[in-house]
Order: structure tokens, then C-alpha cells, then sequence
């Protein structure tokens, strides 16, 4: 490992070590940390294992005041928005403006999520309340960290690596549709698929409509990542809806379109936002260049 390396893991741990003590001490409801460190454990075995910049917290909207009110408290800082955009993030999202706090190691930031499901979601909502009473505790870096159950976790991992694939925001700036995110979901699933109840979770997807999602998920990784096991879970989750959804980008009918190239020439193409803005109306630019000012890169 060289020294950048240890620096780099150095300053992740402070970060963990910060953010848990703070909120073990202030907070008086549930939460979870999601994605990046706690996911690096679950899916390739210890942390640091996978790039990740801030630290994601999922909570009940109910809670989203008291906890916006203990970063603040402490010195956090949310990202500079009008009123307009403020209530655009928190009408049409699945998370509110990151806050950010500078500590001696590096800028502390904070994304502050409230559902495992994109906001212009119209369907049944998972229950975030329901997710956190099963949480566990990992261990990451030294610190014990709450984290979803596994079953959860994979959930919230696959909505989220749908939702990063297909968001036109995302799409604009760069190639969302990379290896790694597949990496992710095949290493988790190699890792964890035998603590599944995988019936249980088919009947949970048909419950809340989102099967085909899970389908595309599935059904990508395995052709990406050669997992033949996870190939024959995704013909177990086929559905007409899923089959449309594998060669379409967007997250809501009315903006879905159907991509002109095949996934390969899809899969880290770094000319694909070029494509996918010429494809777009002046509406969905300008949504999409708003949803960046607000969120930057989550």
C-alpha cells in the first residue's frame, strides 16, 4: 500500500469515527449508513475496498429535521441553494442538499437520504422506517457502524445502481453505465446470496411493483460479470416490463427513451453523454443541470 493509499484510508476512518460518535451521542431515532464503506464490507469483505468520497445516511423523512438540526448544530454546512431549489430537492428526491463540515484530514460530506427509491418514483414506497428496525451493526475501520440487514442492503443497492444508471442528470455528465457498479452488485451478491431469503425478496419486489428494476439489475450483471447462478435468478424475475426496460434510459414513463446503440457499445462508452444530450428536449436539460447544481455527484 503506498503512503497516498494509507492517507486516503487514514482520513475515511476520522471521517467514520466523527460522523458515528456524533450521531451515537446526539440522535434519538434510528439510521443507517448505506453505500460506500459499509457496502465496500458487505460486498467485497473489509473496507476500503472500493472508491467512496462521503458518508450516506438513511433515515425517516419524519427525522430529516432533527437530524439536519445535529449537523448544523455541530457546524455543518449545507451546499449554497435558493428556496426554489431546496424545494425542488426535497419535493422530487429520494435525499435532501448534502452538508459538509471541514475536519483536519478533509472535507466531511454528509448526503442525507430519506428512501431507498428515486423521488419520481409514483408506485407504493418501500417503508424506510420498517428497514431501519431490522438494521445491523458492521464493523468499519474499527468502528461499529448501524448498516441495513443484508437482505436491505442489496435491495437498496440495486434501486440505487438503477437509479444511477438511468437518471438523465448523471447521464449528461458522465458514463453511469460503468463495470464497477456491476462489480458491486455481483461481489454483494456472491457474498451475501447465501443469507437471502430469495423468495421472500420475490415476493417483496411483486408487493411494491419493482420487479422488472431488479430484472434489468440482474439480468446486466450477470452478462457482465459471468455470475451463472445470478443469470438464472434474473429469468426467475423476467416480466414484459423488464425486457422493455433493458434497452431504454429514464426513470419515469414520460422521459424514457429507447437507446439507438446495443449495451455493449453502452458499457463505459465515455461519449455516451454526448449521445444521451442530443436525445433530450430543452426541458430535460435544464432538469437535469438543476439536479446537478443541487446534488453534484450523488
Amino acid at each position: 500500500m503506498n503512503m497516498q493509499s494509507v492517507l486516503d484510508k487514514a482520513a475515511r476512518k476520522v471521517k467514520y469515527q466523527y460522523l458515528i460518535k456524533l450521531l451515537s451521542e446526539k440522535a434519538t431515532f434510528p439510521y443507517a449508513v448505506v453505500k460506500g464503506e459499509v457496502l465496500s464490507v458487505l460486498a467485497y469483505g473489509a473496507a476500503g475496498l472500493r472508491h467512496s468520497g462521503d458518508i450516506d445516511v438513511l433515515v425517516d423523512k419524519k427525522d430529516l429535521k432533527a437530524l439536519e438540526k445535529i449537523l448544523q448544530e455541530d457546524g455543518f454546512e449545507s451546499a449554497n441553494l435558493t428556496r426554489q431549489e431546496k424545494i425542488v430537492a426535497r419535493a422530487f428526491s429520494h435525499q435532501i442538499e448534502p452538508y459538509h463540515k471541514q475536519l483536519p484530514l478533509g472535507s466531511l460530506e454528509v448526503d442525507i437520504n430519506y428512501e431507498v427509491i428515486w423521488g419520481e418514483w409514483q408506485g407504493k414506497k418501500p417503508s424506510v422506517s420498517e428497514m431501519l428496525a431490522r438494521r445491523q451493526t458492521i464493523d468499519v475501520f474499527g468502528v461499529p457502524v448501524p448498516a441495513l440487514a443484508v437482505e436491505d442492503a442489496f435491495i437498496q443497492l440495486c434501486l440505487h445502481h438503477y437509479k444511477d444508471m438511468n437518471v438523465l442528470f448523471h447521464l449528461t455528465i458522465h458514463n453511469p453505465i460503468s463495470r464497477r457498479l456491476f462489480d458491486d452488485v455481483a461481489c454483494f451478491w456472491k457474498r451475501q446470496c447465501a443469507q437471502m431469503d430469495l423468495n421472500k425478496l420475490k415476493v417483496w419486489m411483486d408487493e411494491y411493483e419493482l420487479t422488472p428494476f431488479f430484472y434489468y439489475i440482474a439480468y446486466y450483471t450477470a452478462k457482465v460479470c459471468q455470475v451463472q447462478d445470478l443469470e438464472e435468478w434474473a429469468k426467475q424475475l423476467e416480466t414484459p416490463e423488464g425486457i422493455a426496460l433493458l434497452d431504454t434510459f429514464g426513470l419515469t414513463e414520460s422521459e424514457r427513451k429507447v437507446w439507438p446503440i446495443p449495451f455493449e457499445e453502452r458499457l463505459e462508452n465515455e461519449t455516451l453523454p454526448e449521445l444521451v444530450r442530443a436525445m433530450l428536449t430543452e426541458k430535460e436539460l435544464e432538469k437535469a443541470e438543476q439536479n446537478h447544481k443541487i446534488f453534484g455527484g450523488s
